[in-house]
């Protein structure tokens, strides 16, 4: 008797907790990419982004998660979302790089966005998730997002062995100067006393 109450009262609180209305996230087709996933290229030395959009469809919060591949072993990324139209149709809650960062968003007439920053991003597969509300006016229930992620990598701290290297070389080069600078010395006494 106690296990059905305690299945039934788990059940409400399960069917309660599920928000009332949820929009639905849409990728566009497989092309250049499979939907979801954003291609990261080369952008300059030692940086790649890419270009990521997708659209929510109904009305309520919504999630998307897209992955990408890190090519680097440690980055710094900054991906941002936007939504140009209505400022009353879309708003970010918040977002985060596989689990952490740092995000802000803005609002305006103009539209809504969504900026989140990472540090120390490891290599391999990572998601970018988005959060936020789709409040349609006038009955269209449909938004299109685009944005951008950047990846640059991270300088690296020297291995020991580059350490060491970087000591004999400072050893060499201080020991020419040395040697250098008491030739110098004993010219310019000769020269002096002359």
């Amino acid at each position: 008797m106690f296990k059905h109450a305690f299945l039934a009262a788990g059940a409400a609180a399960a069917l309660f907790a599920v928000p009332g209305s949820a929009a639905t996230v849409v990728f566009p087709g497989t092309s250049p990419s499979p939907a979801g996933v954003i291609t990261l290229n080369p952008a300059g030395p030692n940086e790649v982004s890419g270009f990521l959009g997708f659209d929510v469809v109904g009305t309520g919060e919504f999630f998307a998660t897209l992955t990408f591949i890190n090519p680097f072993a440690n980055a710094t990324a900054g991906g941002s979302a936007v939504f140009n139209f209505d400022g009353d149709v879309i708003t970010f809650t918040g977002g985060d790089i596989s689990g952490a960062g740092t995000a802000s968003t803005s609002q305006s007439a103009l539209g809504s966005s969504i900026q989140v920053d990472r540090v120390n991003l490891a290599a391999g597969s990572q998601t970018f998730n988005i959060r936020g509300t789709l409040n349609p006016s006038g009955g269209n229930g449909f938004a299109r997002v685009g944005g951008q992620l950047s990846l640059q990598a991270t300088q690296a701290i020297p291995e020991p062995g580059t350490w060491a290297l970087f000591i004999l070389g400072f050893g060499a080069i201080g020991g020419a100067l040395r040697r250098r600078t008491g030739a110098v010395r004993v010219s310019k006494a000769k020269l002096h006393f002359a």
